[in-house]
């Protein structure tokens, strides 16, 4: 087996990344750690913000541009299903826009919370002193 120079694996990379069948967009690549890993290539069926589940595929090629495994929402098992739904839930994604609004309006409310808090502090502090005095 002959040693591919840089180029070739970077064609090999593209080669690979134009595979789709025309419904998923690339979203990730994921170059390897060292000169033995993989790379990942990851797949999102809709990149725009919708309700519903996200569908991905990810293919992995070592380093003479070969695919290793290929995964896809449709054939994964159940467990995996549900575990790629984690992150869409996280950032609010799996409900559509709404829940991106709702995600961000309650990371609002622990600043907004924090400064109020302050604020009173500070304004009893302040009470307490001139009472003192």
């Amino acid at each position: 087996m002959k040693k591919q120079n840089k180029k070739e694996k970077i064609f090999l990379l593209e080669e690979a990344m134009l595979q789709t069948d025309g419904e998923y967009a690339l979203r990730a690549i994921y170059y390897p750690k060292d000169s033995l890993g993989v790379y990942k290539l990851r797949y999102i069926k809709d990149r725009f913000i919708k309700a519903g589940f996200r569908r991905t595929k990810e293919m992995e090629l070592n380093q003479h541009g070969e695919l290793r495994t290929l995964s896809s929402f449709d054939f994964d098992p159940n467990n995996n299903r549900i575990a790629a739904q984690f992150y869409p839930i996280h950032i609010g994604e799996i409900a559509g826009v709404l829940g991106r609004i709702l995600v961000f309006i309650s990371g609002l409310v622990p600043l907004v919370l924090l400064i109020t808090g302050f604020k009173v502090y500070s304004s009893k502090t302040k009470r307490l002193r001139k009472t003192v005095n």
